[in-house]
């Protein structure tokens, strides 16, 4: 969505602005090749952290249900 949306920014202060002083913005292709390129290493980074949370979150999280109903007793609806 993000994405459509800056690729039309006709009619938007921004673009205006920019039409006023002569420059315009790149494409959008090229601005986001140039994003992956220059900053591969922190996307990557936050990708492994978002991976390692998740999968530390599913594998403390998800036994807790089943540990409640069999071993404190209480239904499903409580836990």
């Amino acid at each position: 969505m993000g994405l459509h949306l800056r690729c039309r920014p006709a009619g938007t202060p921004i673009s205006e602005e920019l039409g006023q002083t002569g420059r315009t913005e790149g494409n959008v292709w090229t601005e986001l090749k140039d994003l992956v390129t220059h900053y591969w290493r922190p996307m990557l980074t936050l990708s492994g952290l978002v991976i390692a949370l998740d999968a530390a979150n599913c594998t403390l999280l998800s036994p807790v249900p089943t540990c409640l109903e069999g071993k404190v007793g209480m239904g499903s609806r409580g836990s």
